[in-house]
């Protein structure tokens, strides 16, 4: 008889697996999660939570958080507009602080600064070797290794993927300018073909970026450059980061025999934001259950039945307004009943289907255009 050492391995200690293995515990399984960085590790991030995202857990978010937005912007070229936003609808955290502190309530044994090489399964097991050459073997394996997750390829899934790219940073500013974001974050359109640029309030900094879902952006840095000089940001000096944004195509199979991805490396990441918290913790969610309750082999069904599906709806108007910026910018995110409902979405409260469904309605109501900030 094969010797494990735990129910189920967890390859990656982000959002995604630090979540996988605090609801595994709770359920009784023996948890080894294995991350390749040092702990906490850390991750240039918006750091955007959904409030929704807390109601997984029991125990209070207090410690890890920075802001509570209140107050959004949107702009397009020279253009902005400001609205308050429902009070609980989107909370900002520090990614390192965030998931190193759910990973803090896991009953599971952690190896920071270990890298998994390969994964064989057998009958009964998966075997994970290590790039220091130590084989594990579990019951069970949760790829929440990213982007590019080496567990994905080790078995198969996620061939033929598509990726985008963000570029993002921390950055410390004078005292009016962080006054001036308290509890407000902004987006901004016309930069680029098919994304946009953002800045999010932490409690002593702004982490600020830009992101696109379309491949063969060349002038990134420019151009973050260009829209943070604009608002009268600076940038410079600061070390930026680059990464990955998984982007879901089409459905595909999320599990292959004992292995079950989660989060970034299963794809499951907003194609219109960019946004991948949520669907972390929500997959982490149902692959623990599928584990526990040993019908795996539903999880990739579950997770489509679930909220997946929603994600084709949510790359169709990212088409729209990405194909459209300085329409969608007026006649859509202006529009007051768009507006509200953009935000709905982000907290969670509203699916995209919902949303394209009332795409002829926002239009029909052309005369509850929300103002524009008037020029400083």
């Amino acid at each position: 008889m094969v010797t494990l050492d735990a129910d189920v391995i967890v390859a990656g200690a982000g959002p995604g697996g630090a979540s996988a293995a605090y609801f595994l515990g709770q359920q009784g399984c023996k948890v080894l999660v294995l991350e390749k960085a040092q702990l906490p590790r850390y991750k240039p991030c918006g750091g955007g939570v959904p409030n929704t995202v807390f109601n997984f857990f029991p125990f209070d978010f207090e410690p890890v958080i920075e802001q509570r937005i209140s107050r959004a912007t949107f702009v397009y070229g020279a253009r902005q507009f400001t609205q308050p936003v429902e009070p609980d609808a989107l909370t900002m955290v520090m990614r390192d602080q965030f998931d190193y502190y759910i990973l803090q309530q896991a009953q599971a044994e952690v190896r920071p600064g270990v890298e998994v090489a390969a994964v064989t399964q057998e009958r009964d097991s998966v075997a994970v070797t290590t790039k220091k050459g130590e084989t594990l073997r579990a019951s069970y394996l949760i790829a929440a290794d990213g982007a590019n997750s080496p567990v994905a390829r080790s078995v198969g899934l996620r061939e033929g993927k598509e990726l985008g790219v963000a570029l993002e940073l921390e950055t410390e500013v004078d005292s009016a300018t962080l006054a001036a974001y308290h509890q407000r974050f902004l987006v901004g359109f016309g930069y680029l073909t098919a994304g946009y640029y953002w800045i999010f309030p932490k409690a002593h900094h702004l982490s600020i970026g830009i992101g696109t879902v379309k491949r063969g952006e060349k002038t990134m840095p420019h151009l973050l450059q260009e829209a943070m000089t604009n608002l009268g940001v600076s940038l410079e000096k600061h070390r930026r980061y680059a990464h990955p944004i998984p982007i879901r195509i089409r459905r595909e199979q999320l599990q292959h025999g004992r292995v079950l991805l989660v989060g970034d490396a299963a794809g499951l990441v907003d194609p219109l934001t960019g946004e991948g918290i949520r669907h972390a913790v929500e997959s982490a969610h149902i692959a623990a259950n599928t584990i526990v309750a040993g019908n795996v082999a539903q999880y990739t069904a579950m997770i489509e039945k679930t909220y997946a599906a929603d994600l084709g709806w949510a790359r169709l108007l990212s088409h729209i307004i990405y194909n459209s910026q300085r329409f969608s910018f007026d006649w859509i995110m202006r529009n007051r009943l768009a507006f509200t409902d953009l935000i709905r979405i982000l907290s969670n409260r509203m699916s995209y289907r919902q949303f394209v469904a009332k795409l002829p309605l926002y239009m029909l109501s052309l005369g509850s255009r929300l103002p524009l900030d008037k020029r400083q």
